[in-house]
Parts: structure tokens; sequence; C-alpha cells
């Protein structure tokens, strides 16, 4: 491969078929972790408002 593109050929023994594997949302465990939140807010709502007012949450007004 061209060292131009800073490309090399992979070395023998490299998995690159991951499907099935471990994500790093399950290493993470982020079900567990986004479940474990507790909204401070009644009713719960987004705390952070985009600067943009065309992606700014209609709660951000």
């Amino acid at each position: 491969m061209p060292v131009d593109k800073n490309l090399r050929d992979l070395e023998p023994g490299i998995h690159t078929d991951l499907e099935g594997r471990l994500t790093y949302g399950g290493y993470l465990r982020l079900d567990q972790l986004l479940s474990a939140q507790q909204p401070l807010s009644e009713p719960a709502h987004h705390e952070r408002c985009c600067s943009s007012s065309s992606t700014r949450p209609p709660s951000c007004g």
C-alpha cells in the first residue's frame, strides 16, 4: 500500500469482523448508566439548551 496515504496492511491475527462482540456502549454499560439518571425537575426536561434557535428544544424558548 502507498506510504503517502499513511496506510499499511493489517498484521495477521487482527480481527475486523466485530459483529456479535462487545460494543463500546456495552463495555461502558450505557443502558445501566442512563437508567440510573434521576431528574431533579418535575417533569423531567432537557437541562442544556442549544445556541442555535433552529436546534433549540421547545422548552428553551
